[in-house]
């Protein structure tokens, strides 16, 4: 979801590797990401003579000439060009042609994962623009929405979700944003008709997918969770949507299931070093001691962090191995001290 998401306690090892991952969770062949290169300093030459173009006609502009940098410049956006596209929508959105739609757009050049943080909030400020020219514009109330979420403010996203959803037609996404804003809330039984809504609006999203399993595995209905969280690993790959299968698994003490979906992920990642961690502690909790002990060893060859050797030391104690533990405990100290 790259808007506001469900705000929820992630494990450390999800969140380590969610930070760990991105962005380099795809990355092209040689070939594919030359090519790649010379379509996209095409896309920015074209947008430059678009905007010097958009510029010299000004209100002498046509419809369809509107409608083609509207496209252009959504292009642009998704291929992450959002400066070029912002330049060309600022000269379309300056002439008496521009439409709620052109400031919506605009506007999305200014948002970041973080939220409107730029001085003046100008996304905000052109979803405003956009509503002054269409009060019943529901995907600018629902990106005003987006924006509180992200912002902690889910009290005043709520009353904007709801003005989205007063328009007619609402936007397919509301249900979404809905969801996510009494998710957050904690309102989770009120969240799910609302998730399960958004699976109908959009049965392809691994984002809607993800947070209709967080939102039953906050209603402790983790079966039917684990089925959401394959569903969204189905539609994208991504390593955290099975820690998160993992975890439901650990809550139900089914360690067994919790390792083989584990080996799975190391199958294809034979590096990843929370998976072998967390493997270890299903391990532990499944009583083998020695292959626990095997995963946090190889955790350590590959992130030889402070946490790991603890980790292993309280592992060693359980097998008895004092020695070691205490090896482990001196180790663990050495690299907290270091001022490195």
């Amino acid at each position: 979801m790259a808007y506001g998401k469900i705000i929820f306690t992630i494990p450390a090892c999800a969140l380590s590797l969610l930070l760990t991952l991105f962005p380099f969770l795809f990355c092209p062949a040689r070939g594919k990401g030359q090519a790649d290169a010379v379509q996209l300093n095409k896309l920015v030459a074209h947008a430059r003579q678009s905007t010097v173009k958009a510029r010299v006609l000004g209100n002498k502009m046509t419809v369809q000439q509107a409608n083609d940098f509207f496209d252009e410049a959504d292009e642009l956006i998704d291929r992450n060009l959002d400066g070029e596209a912002r330049e060309l929508l600022l000269a379309v959105c300056a002439t008496k042609l521009a439409e709620a739609r052109h400031f919506r757009l605009l506007s999305r050049t200014y948002k970041s994962e973080m939220g409107d943080t730029e001085k003046g909030r100008p996304a905000n400020f052109y979803l405003d623009k956009a509503l002054a020219l269409d009060p019943n514009y529901s995907e600018a109330w629902m990106e005003k929405a987006k924006l509180s979420l992200i912002d902690g403010d889910v009290d005043n996203g709520l009353k904007l979700i709801d003005r989205a959803l007063t328009c007619k037609p609402p936007d397919s996404g509301c249900a979404h944003v809905k969801a996510n804003l009494l998710a957050t809330k904690k309102r989770f039984k009120e969240a799910l008709p609302w998730i399960e809504q958004a699976v109908k609006f959009d049965p392809d999203s691994a984002s809607v997918f993800r947070d209709k399993a967080t939102i039953l595995e906050n209603l402790n209905r983790y079966d039917e969770a684990i089925a959401a969280y394959k569903k969204a690993y189905q539609i994208k790959r991504q390593d955290w949507t099975v820690f998160q299968m993992v975890r439901c698994l650990e809550t139900q003490q089914k360690y067994v299931q919790g390792i083989e979906t584990l080996n799975l992920l190391l199958k294809d990642n034979p590096s990843d070093g929370e998976a072998f961690r967390t493997r270890a502690r299903l391990k532990v909790k499944n009583k083998d001691l020695a292959g626990a002990l095997r995963d946090i060893s190889q955790t350590i060859e590959l992130e030889p962090t402070a946490t790991s050797y603890l980790e292993r030391a309280k592992i060693y104690k359980l097998l008895g191995d004092q020695a070691h533990a205490d090896a482990d405990l001196k180790k663990a100290k050495s690299i907290t001290d270091s001022p490195f």
